[in-house]
């Protein structure tokens, strides 16, 4: 699967268009050709966090990820539909475990956290002001929060146990995944 990204709506007629989410003014306009050259174009509505045409893309086999200005979707590109996309879209970062089936979704001040695309946990450690992830194992994810100074620290998501170790402290109760 190749994905383009487009600077404008591709004219209507040339390729399948398909729209995900509602319309906004903000859309994020995906080209996507399979392996066998058949082209559809994708249409993403923005979120309203204000984050000025911020987006992240990854794709892995026929799954497309995405965020879109703070809106998050799962996508089936061979399918051409959307397999999940959370109530909130306030989101700036996610990170996806494949083989244990967990997705762990970033705000500026709370990471939640899914199994099996249902919603297990929500952590929001206090005086923070963002969240990005840098890695994903089977047993965790490491990242950075800033916190209300503005300063970068590492912390670690226990996988198995659901709480952050960040700054010498532990936040959220343990609960067995």
């Amino acid at each position: 699967m190749i994905i383009e990204k487009l600077l404008t709506a591709p004219t209507a007629g040339q390729f399948e268009q398909i729209k995900f989410g509602q319309n906004s003014s903000e859309d994020l306009w995906l080209k996507l050709t399979d392996n066998y050259g058949n082209i559809w174009v994708a249409s993403f509505a923005s979120g309203t966090n204000g984050l000025e045409k911020y987006n992240k893309i990854e794709l892995s086999g026929n799954i497309l990820a995405l965020i879109n200005d703070g809106e998050f979707y799962l996508i089936n590109t061979k399918e051409k539909k959307q397999i999940f996309k959370p109530l909130s879209n306030y989101y700036i970062d996610f990170i996806i475990n494949p083989s244990r089936q967990i997705l762990c979704l970033a705000s500026f001040t709370r990471i939640e956290i899914y199994k099996d695309l249902k919603h297990l946990k929500t952590i929001s450690p206090e005086s923070i002001d963002g969240i990005i992830f840098n890695g994903i194992t089977d047993n965790e994810v490491v990242g950075q929060i800033c916190d209300a100074g503005g300063e970068w620290y590492d912390f670690k998501l226990d996988l198995n146990e659901l709480v952050i170790y960040w700054q010498g402290y532990m936040f959220g109760y343990k609960t067995k995944l």
